[in-house]
């Protein structure tokens, strides 16, 4: 090595090895740290020298920084998971409606109480006997609820696996590039820039698949919009109606451009959760004729062993580094968000032809790394893909839109205020209506059709509300958690309180040891649930079953065999389901043929990218408080390939006495409410304060200040 370089090596090795603050100064401006560093023991000249600038990264990019999480004020955050299932506990034949946290509280007041020679402790309203057979109980309970926490994943379930989680706590401080965010103002607007392609629109020669009319369409739509010289567009059908066919179709159609030599030859780039990139090969081979877009760079897994810039940095040390000559020399590359969050200086330093992201509502956050990375790939167009636009709150739209379409909808503060202050409808409507038709200057940005307008030869769905009477065990635990409720204070205790009220409407305990009959009988829910499997299993279909509960994932697998001498235990998706496992279990509950079988799922890992057509019902064991999520979960089987009627499910639990007030029922007229909403407009699906202030009232009957 010369001695200019070897000399700036070591500035730079310094550098690395330094704090925080030292780290951040030299990524900052690495000239002038070198410069400072060395002094008069080389010239300007010879430092100049050793930096080589390059065009590589997008416009969006402007320098390399010291990656600090992003805070955005204006944009409240809430937890998805506002609603989680809680059960009681059985303590010997006392059941308590308390979450597991308070148990080693319990099992302290049952030592204290045993030593003072009281007869009981008061809990929850409920009197525990305590004696050593109680104690005993409480404490195998603390132990099993430390080892189900150890074991449970984080409330946002990961949707690929755990895999997906590997590298998430080491991101801070790490190397990152950094962008023109538009969070606080829109600096960055991208311009349209007409493009030609001397090839006709519509269906390529390389589709094998003859697409439907609304495909067709759709196909059109994104040629015209890479026509007109958009940076990119939001393919927002509903779920089932065919994105990935209708992405694939538009990526051949430029494939046969670059091959032809009429546009320059570029790799594609599909980023994608882990669950549904065997998937996207998979849609591949069998929508496209050979060679289809060509040679594909799995980057993701075990693969990326192969990737690794032979000396590149080890992602635990600092900056991951892959063989850009692999990369650009790809004709097309399936990654996952989390590699493309881990990887973002090796992607973002090739220019892509076109960029799906697939279930695009992954990059529906802003101010993250996963986001912020997907924001500096360099690419001719971006395709984002997904049938829930708005999950969440408004802002989730906004974010993915700046990412297709940075400015389009200037920046995230203004649109705040506009839009999410105050969310009226006419605003709404206006919004909807701006991204679907365009305006004389710009384009249609949003392509979204509904599989009722689009599908009229999809089968018919129909919608069961089956109401069941609580039995005398479950409405007890219920009216213990009501008049609980009633005395408590302040918004904790309202959280507390539909906690309860929600678990308890599924089981007002835990699995356990009680007897299969017994267990399904102290639920309304369950006790409907297997009135409906049974009529299946006679009539010899398949049914999904959304539950969100792990404990009793695992608990209704084996109760399932056992009731209905399976051969092999119903397959469970969750979210501690791998990537490849997932698609090996769709895959046997698909060639299963015919005759009864169950799958079991999880709302949020269960309920994208997975095509479960060997079903035609779905029972909603466990409610999701959000519709977008819940309607996920029923197109698993309502989709393109359903050739029977599906029928769904919502299971209710109604107290004897409050009826039309129990939770379940409450909670149903809302998720109508806010689904009806949601499809005649842009109208976010979830509000949690104001959510969780109505089901209080309306099932407590208190008004919380």
């Amino acid at each position: 090595v010369d001695e200019p370089v070897r000399q700036a090596l070591s500035v730079v090795r310094r550098a690395q090895g330094a704090d925080r603050e030292i780290r951040r100064q030299f990524a900052r401006n690495p000239r002038a740290f070198v410069r400072e560093a060395l002094g008069e023991a080389m010239d300007e000249a010879a430092i100049e020298a050793l930096f080589i600038e390059t065009a590589e990264f997008s416009e969006r990019v402007r320098d390399v920084a010291l990656w600090t999480p992003v805070v955005v004020p204006w944009v409240q955050r809430t937890g998805e998971a506002w609603l989680p299932e809680r059960f009681g506990v059985r303590i010997g034949a006392t059941s308590l409606a308390i979450e597991p946290e308070r148990l080693p509280e319990v099992e302290a007041l049952l030592r204290q109480a045993i030593a003072e020679g009281k007869p009981s402790i008061r809990i929850a309203g409920i009197d525990v006997p305590a004696n050593e057979e109680a104690l005993a109980a409480v404490h195998e309970l603390v132990a099993a609820s430390e080892l189900s926490a150890e074991e449970a994943p984080p409330e946002d379930e990961p949707q690929g696996g755990v895999e997906e989680q590997e590298t998430a706590g080491l991101v801070d401080g790490r190397l990152v590039l950094e962008i023109i965010d538009n969070l606080g103002e829109a600096a960055y607007r991208a311009r349209l820039r007409p493009r030609s392609l001397d090839l006709p629109d519509g269906p390529p020669s390389l589709l094998a698949t003859t697409p439907k009319p609304h495909q067709e369409h759709g196909i059109r739509w994104l040629q015209g919009r890479w026509r007109d010289g958009m940076p990119g567009v939001l393919l927002a059908d509903d779920m089932g109606l065919g994105k990935t066919l209708q992405a694939l179709a538009f990526l051949a159609w430029l494939k046969a451009g670059i091959d032809a030599g009429r546009l320059s030859r570029k790799p594609f780039l599909v980023v994608a959760p882990t669950g549904l990139l065997k998937n996207w090969q998979a849609e591949c081979d069998r929508h496209l004729h050979a060679p289809g877009l060509g040679g594909v760079v799995p980057a993701w897994g075990t693969e990326l062993k192969r990737l690794r810039k032979k000396g590149g940095t080890d992602i635990k040390a600092g900056e991951p580094l892959l063989d850009q000559d692999q990369l650009k020399n790809a004709a097309w590359i399936l990654t996952t968000y989390e590699t493309m969050r881990d990887y973002q200086l090796s992607f973002a330093a090739v220019h892509f032809a076109a960029v799906v992201f697939d279930e695009a509502q992954r990059i529906k956050t802003p101010g993250v790394l996963v986001t912020h990375a997907a924001k500096a790939l360099n690419s001719d167009f971006y395709v984002a893909m997904t049938g829930t636009p708005i999950e969440n709150r408004l802002a989730d739209l906004w974010c993915i839109v700046d990412t297709a379409y940075p400015g389009r909808l200037r920046d995230l503060k203004s649109f705040s205020q506009t839009y999410e202050a105050e969310a009226e409808p006419a605003r709404l409507h206006q919004l909807k209506a701006t991204l679907t038709d365009g305006d004389e200057k710009t384009p249609a940005l949003m392509l979204r059709r509904m599989k009722a307008d689009h599908l009229p030869g999809l089968p018919e769905k129909h919608e069961h509300v089956v109401a069941e009477r609580m039995p005398p065990e479950q409405a007890q635990a219920y009216d213990r958690a009501v008049a609980a409720a009633r005395i408590g204070t302040g918004k904790g205790s309202m959280l507390e309180a539909l906690h309860q009220l929600r678990g308890i409407s599924l089981h007002p305990v835990s699995p356990d040891e009680a007897t299969d009959d017994r267990y399904v009988e102290q639920s309304a829910r369950l006790r409907a649930a297997f009135q409906i499997l049974n009529s299946l299993r006679d009539r010899g279909e398949k049914a999904l079953v959304f539950l969100e509960s792990l404990d009793m994932q695992g608990y209704l697998a084996a109760l399932l065999q056992r009731r209905y001498r399976l051969a092999a235990l119903p397959m469970i998706i969750n979210g501690w389901v791998a990537g490849p496992d997932r698609q090996k279990r769709v895959d046997v509950f698909q060639a299963g043929g015919n005759g009864f079988d169950v799958m079991i799922l999880s709302p949020r890992a269960g309920g994208v990218g997975l095509t479960l057509t060997a079903a035609n019902h779905v029972i909603h064991l466990s409610r999701w408080w959000n519709p977008a999520v819940e309607d996920q979960c029923t197109d698993r089987v309502y989709r393109i390939g359903q050739e029977r009627d599906v029928h769904v499910y919502y299971l209710q639990a109604i107290h004897p006495t409050f009826g039309e007030q129990s939770f379940d029922k409450r909670l149903h007229d809302l998720l109508e409410r806010k689904r009806a909403l949601s499809r005649e407009m842009l109208m976010p699906p979830l509000d949690p304060e104001n959510d969780a202030r109505k089901l209080y009232e309306e099932t407590v009957g208190a008004t919380v200040a």
